[in-house]
């Protein structure tokens, strides 16, 4: 049985799992939310420069340049909003196991903190 201070296999294995979660979180978060802003963003910038360099008559002034100054202020505006958000797992708390004694990783400050490795062997019991 491994000493309060040292970790098992079986927790830096549950430990890894959470983090590995947690980043998955925030990878589909940004291509859900975040990628499609920049996209539509970055498209009507550069499709306002285009239209400006084709120098077609009238199309150039009425839609190009509207098109690059909306696009610059979207751009801004999806920039702003995702360097605001935290960086990094911000959601992550670190508890500790009411069993065991070790610390542990969890997306929620729970009433019952049971670390995975105690969960598992309370499962193995039952």
């Amino acid at each position: 049985m491994p000493k309060n201070n040292q970790a098992s296999p079986e927790f830096d294995l549950a430990q890894q799992q959470v983090f590995e979660l947690a980043i998955k979180r925030q990878l589909v978060n940004f291509l859900i939310q975040q990628l499609p802003q920049l996209m539509i963003s970055a498209s009507l910038f550069i499709g306002g420069i285009v239209l400006l360099f084709l120098r077609i008559p009238g199309w150039s002034l009425i839609v190009g340049l509207p098109a690059v100054q909306i696009g610059l202020v979207f751009l801004i505006f999806s920039y702003d909003r995702m360097a605001s958000k935290k960086v990094g797992v911000g959601s992550l708390y670190s508890l500790e196991c009411q069993q065991c004694g070790k610390s542990f990783l969890s997306f929620e400050q729970e009433k019952i903190k049971i670390c995975p490795y105690c969960e598992a062997k309370h499962d193995l019991k039952n």
